[in-house]
């Protein structure tokens, strides 16, 4: 090559001299093979064939589209407060569910409290838009959650965490099956509960219980507004629904369990109730 045809050779862009690099070309062919492999996943939220609580057991992991796909994932996941969580991977663990390894990660509030661990399938045909119990997820990495994703998930959250409450007979149960918000419910802050008393015809030599009847209803219990601050939910609050387990349970002793309902067991002071749901901006 003579000195003038050197001068006339058009510059490589960085692009190109990216291409051009072996460790780019070892990369490229990494998410070559993991793109080929996504390929026989699936293409839904979650895996149709899981089983267990998603996101929390190996037996129903969350799908992903290859590693970079489980990290914009955990980039979009907040805690049920809105704050967005710190994340560690733990290693990988095999399931029934996928011929691949279930990815297994450590998931952590800002405050440094462990709030769950994660098990993620990257091998599937897209990123699932589900989020696992007790957390939310925000459009992008750089998105706040919505002020309604916080009411809603860390409303739901405090209520998940006290059903199925169950007498100490074994005979009845009262259990969460829906929390609502919504304007025709009397006002956009309006909070229902759908709750259903299960009622057991209990084995005296076994234990065996089997479902004798069933009966579900609706009950308003108060007002949740959009928070203001970092927290939604008050300690008055929370007292309140833990306490509503306590009180529940009293009254399992009380009626008659074979005609007990959900609007007899969750019985509150009219009076009081604007002080048990008091919000706080604190």
């Amino acid at each position: 090559m003579g000195l003038f045809d050197f001068l006339r050779r058009k510059p490589r862009s960085a692009l190109e001299a990216l291409q051009s690099s072996p460790g780019f070309q070892q990369q490229k062919e990494f998410f070559d093979a993991m793109n080929a492999m996504c390929e026989a996943g699936v293409d839904a939220d979650e895996m149709p064939n899981g089983t267990g609580e998603y996101g929390l057991t190996a037996t129903n992991p969350i799908p992903c589209k290859t590693i970079i796909g489980s990290t914009a994932y955990l980039g979009r996941l907040r805690a049920a407060d809105g704050a967005k969580v710190s994340y560690d991977h733990l290693g990988s663990t095999q399931s029934s569910v996928s011929p691949h390894l279930i990815d297994i990660y450590r998931v952590n509030h800002p405050s440094g409290r462990e709030l769950a661990t994660l098990y993620i399938s990257p091998y599937q045909k897209r990123i699932s838009g589900k989020a696992p119990r007790g957390f939310i997820l925000a459009e992008n990495s750089f998105a706040q959650a919505s002020p309604q994703c916080i009411r809603l998930e860390s409303t739901k959250a405090l209520f998940e965490s006290i059903f199925p409450i169950i007498s100490e007979s074994g005979e009845a149960m009262l259990d969460l099956h829906e929390l609502t918000f919504g304007a025709s419910l009397g006002g956009e802050d309006s909070l229902m509960l759908t709750l259903r008393s299960i009622n057991f015809d209990v084995d005296a030599q076994t234990g065996e219980r089997r479902i004798k009847d069933v009966l579900e209803q609706d009950i308003i219990i108060g007002n949740v507004p959009l928070p203001r601050g970092p927290s939604i939910l008050s300690r008055s609050y929370r007292e309140a629904v833990i306490n509503l387990r306590h009180v529940v349970q009293q009254r399992f002793e009380l009626l008659d369990l074979s005609d007990v309902a959900p609007a007899d067991l969750c019985i509150f002071d009219e009076s009081k109730i604007s002080h048990f749901w008091e919000l706080s901006d604190q």
